[in-house]
């Protein structure tokens, strides 16, 4: 049996709470300087990105310089260019990323969606919620925006038509609406030229 005297007293145990406080302070406010430590990092990324300046090193893309210069595998390079590109875009993500209020891990994961106008919906779901409840509103959206995409697709399938007819000289007359694609198709394959300008007459074969 435990010795009743070799339990911790009501003050050892307030003063050890308190030191357990102490310590995860110092984590969190730790991280928050880390975050934004890597905010400062992207953006000069971003610039060493904007001038290309790996090539002034002979080096080949900025990928191959993370590698070398930072140890960072191919893949991590890339997800940090990609998301370096993406800040100076996102000006509200950008000034809590900055001040250490958002982690690098929730940026990641917003800017594969995040456009100013959907920063705010994000940041709600970011500041009140784990890197995990990010990305699950992250994975909700790209499939929202999914079948947004699939329904326009089959709308503008629906509204295609064609119809035609043949005039008094025996002329084939054709009238038809198209999408952007199908009608470039045939554009392509009447004028390859290039010549003719909307409602110009085909000339004689």
């Amino acid at each position: 049996m435990t010795d009743p005297t070799e339990l911790p007293t009501h003050a050892q145990r307030i003063q050890r709470q308190q030191s357990i406080t102490r310590l995860a302070d110092q984590i969190t406010e730790l991280a928050a300087h880390l975050d934004a430590g890597e905010y400062r990092f992207l953006v000069l990324l971003e610039r060493f990105c904007r001038e290309k300046a790996w090539e002034t090193l002979g080096l080949g893309s900025c990928v191959q310089w993370l590698n070398w210069r930072c140890g960072m595998s191919p893949g991590v390079a890339r997800e940090k260019i990609r998301v370096a590109r993406a800040l100076p875009d996102l000006p509200r993500i950008s000034k809590l990323f900055s001040a250490g209020q958002i982690s690098y891990s929730k940026v990641r994961a917003m800017t594969r969606v995040a456009t100013p106008q959907n920063e705010d919906a994000l940041l709600m779901v970011a500041l009140h919620g784990t890197a995990s409840h990010v990305e699950k509103q992250v994975q909700l959206y790209r499939r929202v925006k999914r079948i947004e995409a699939l329904k326009k697709e089959n709308e503008r399938h629906d509204h295609r038509e064609l119809s035609w007819r043949i005039d008094e000289d025996g002329y084939w007359i054709f009238q038809g609406r198209f999408t952007p694609e199908q009608g470039a198709a045939i554009k392509q394959a009447l004028d390859p030229k290039g010549i003719l300008n909307p409602g110009k007459v085909l000339p004689p074969a």
